[in-house]
């Protein structure tokens, strides 16, 4: 359902924007808004020192013999030769891939200075990340944010974290020892054809790394104004010389962060651990098990409605999050071009808040196999089968018509791979089949063209279907609203908003063209641009008017959404590397015929900003230390009042000896606080991110 709402709606949840209580008179003005500029002061603030800081590094390096000669154990060629699984579900150049595809590694990470899967995610192009409060975020990529991104895929070691109540991914739970990963993949645009409903804009693949790569202990530990305590453990041994494991834990406790110029009701703390275990059974045969368990207590202000005065009721609650999951992977290789794959898992959730308590079971099959058809073809193809059942118990005004429900899906999909010309021109086509227990039969297909001329020049162009199905909350939700008296009206106002069996799934076709350069002097470029037309978006439709007023659910909205997307990577010295990324969209839509929901199509439209920026610089410097300095510039988001902004991260770190890290982190340091998101969620109200400095200890024995 439409996740949009500002904070002045009287309403207990996120499901319908504040323009369906109170309807704008005037279309033009939700249909067009002017992008607001950055306050000149912090701009200027910004690269001053930025400035200063690459003279002063650049004078102490010239000023000593004592030079680290790599900034990292990978050149920007290795980079780009990283083997990357997310586009073609096996291994394969990151710049022979025909997708636009971004890699953020376990280096990337570390020096990131960021604590959570989320704020790692801002490396990317085109990932617009919004934090709510401490422990929720709004991430999504090509447009359509809002808490829960419908239309974004996020996987973790190949298990799915979208949950099928909202279409949607719960980050505050979404969590693992970042030292562990080994790499984020982050596919922009429609990954469907291999990674089934839901893929629409994009693709985040989070891979761990093999255990026989993580032995010896890991210790990190750190306290700060908001970070007010984390440790982090990890042990990796071997069993013998073909099995080896590894097992983890984490804690941490984040502090409250700054609502309307008071102290928010936001703490979080969360504990976590984990095991994984990787054998080679023989020459052919690899087995992977894998875990994890959590319990999350995090505290957030609910806002819901009510029958009697003052007619709302807003109060402090503490949420609990717990969960596991269980995971077995069987790979037998048969040859350099054939190989097999089996992928069992179990995910188990649950949550406990005021409005709403979910539980939920999901069990997952897949078999992948890949062969060498002729000299010409490889061909990959697959089948997956999901099983979910769930019981969710609504509270003021909130409720499913069924409180449990089971569903099952089924899927195959098949890719061929034509070298057309070998080493310079390929081919790929292929399409998903998928049941679903909503909308039926999709079908979800592919077309990507890949020419590599020569070893410095990549081009790549693509179309694609992508399907985005419902979740239980669009079909079976209940949701009751109370609006205060007004207007003359003695009573209050009954708003129902009901999901509907006629639902439809909303509808994607993307148009790709992609370009990327790896040139000398280590410097290097990808570009992508797309034009993605959407049909069967979501509305809601008015059946009656005051008293009792009665919305449902439909798909009466269609429009196109087109940007540019680029990532530049340059190495000027040795001990020197730069990075910057950027991304403009826009998104213009339409109602449909018997449609009058102009707020969705408003919120739709500028749900997210027009540019995003960001430069990052790292340095190794003298006497073993590291300078880290991360500028990010994200527009203005004006219809929901959230000011353009830039802000600015900055680590230093010292390995004081082999195996031993001391850092020091300062985020959004340009500003005291900072609003990223400004739309009530489940009755929740979004704060401001604060500046924060923390002190990190790493050992790695």
């Amino acid at each position: 359902m439409t996740n949009q709402i500002l904070p002045n709606q009287h309403c207990c949840t996120n499901f319908f924007p504040a323009s369906h209580v109170h309807q704008n008179s005037s279309v033009n003005s939700l249909k067009h808004g002017r992008i607001l500029t950055v306050k000149p002061i912090v701009t200027v603030t910004c690269f001053v020192v930025m400035a200063l800081t690459v003279f002063f590094c650049s004078s102490a390096m010239a000023l000593t013999n004592n030079l680290p000669y790599d900034l990292s154990e990978l050149s920007l060629e290795d980079l780009m030769n990283i083997e990357v699984t997310s586009v073609s579900k096996e291994p394969q150049k990151l710049s022979d891939s025909a997708a636009a595809i971004f890699v953020i590694t376990q280096e990337d990470i570390r020096r990131s200075g960021a604590t959570s899967i989320p704020e790692v995610l801002r490396l990317a192009p085109g990932v617009h990340v919004a934090r709510i409060d401490t422990s929720k975020w709004s991430i999504s990529i090509r447009g359509f944010n809002s808490r829960f991104s419908n239309k974004l895929l996020v996987l973790i070691d190949g298990r799915s974290v979208y949950s099928p109540l909202y279409s949607g991914v719960y980050w505050d739970v979404q969590d693992t020892m970042l030292e562990d990963i080994e790499r984020i993949e982050v596919i922009r645009g429609p990954g469907a054809t291999l990674w089934g409903a839901n893929a629409v804009n994009g693709v985040i693949n989070i891979i761990t790394g093999n255990s026989f790569d993580t032995q010896g202990t890991l210790i990190s530990a750190g306290t700060g104004n908001q970070e007010k305590m984390f440790t982090n453990g990890r042990y990796g041994g071997a069993i013998n010389d073909k099995t080896s494991y590894r097992i983890y834990g984490k804690y941490f406790d984040r502090d409250k962060s700054t609502a309307d110029d008071h102290r928010a009701e936001d703490g979080w703390d969360s504990r976590r651990g984990g095991f994984r275990l990787d054998s080679r059974l023989t020459a052919a045969d690899s087995l992977t098990i894998q875990g994890d368990i959590y319990d999350n207590e995090a505290d957030q202000t609910t806002s819901v409605s009510m029958m009697q005065t003052p007619y709302r009721k807003t109060f402090a609650e503490t949420t609990d999050q717990s969960g596991g999951n269980l995971l077995l992977r069987w790979q037998r290789t048969f040859s350099d071009t054939t190989g097999l794959e089996l992928q069992a898992y179990y995910d188990q959730t649950e949550r406990h808040e005021y409005v709403l308590d979910q539980e939920l079971d999901i069990y997952d099959f897949t078999l992948q196999n890949h062969f060498q058809l002729s000299r010409a073809q490889h061909v990959i193809w697959g089948m997956d089968y999901r099983f979910c059942r769930g019981d969710v118990t609504g509270n003021q005004g909130i409720r499913m018509r069924h409180s449990h429900c089971s569903k099952e899906l089924f899927s195959t999909f098949i890719q061929d791979d034509i070298a057309v010309i070998p080493q310079q021109l390929h081919l790929i086509l292929g399409s998903k089949f998928e049941h679903n227990g909503f909308t039926g039969y999709e079908v979800q297909p592919n077309a990507r063209l890949l020419w590599t001329p020569n070893e410095n020049h990549v081009c790549w162009a693509a179309f694609s279907r992508a399907v985005r199905t419902p979740g239980r909350i669009e079909r079976d939700g209940h949701v009751q609203i109370i609006i205060p008296p007004q207007g003359g009206m003695p009573e209050p106002t009954i708003m129902q908003l009901e999901g509907t069996e006629d639902y439809d799934a909303e509808d994607l076709l993307a148009y790709e063209l992609g370009y990327r350069f790896l040139g000398i002097d280590n410097f290097s470029v990808d570009i992508a641009a797309y034009y993605s037309d959407y049909d069967d978006l979501e509305t809601i439709e008015t059946q009656n008017s005051p008293p009792n007023i009665i919305k449902t659910l439909d798909n009466l909205m269609s429009g196109a959404a087109y940007g540019l997307e680029a990532a530049v990577e340059w190495q000027p010295l040795a001990w020197w590397r730069l990075t910057a990324v950027y991304a403009y969209e826009n998104v213009s839509l339409e109602l449909n015929d018997g449609s009058r929901d102009y707020s969705s199509l408003s919120a739709a439209e500028k749900d997210t900003p027009h540019n995003l920026a960001s430069l990052r610089s790292s340095m190794d410097l003298p006497a073993d230390m590291e300078l880290d300095i991360w500028c990010r510039y994200v527009d203005a988001l004006k219809e929901h009042k959230v000011d353009s902004y830039i802000n600015m991260d900055i680590r230093l770190a010292w390995q004081a000896r082999p195996g031993l890290e001391i850092s020091l982190v300062g985020r959004n340091i340009l500003d005291s606080e900072q609003m990223e998101y400004n739309r009530s969620s489940m009755g929740n109200k979004p704060t401001e991110v604060p500046r924060s400095l923390y002190f990190k200890t790493t050992w790695n024995l």
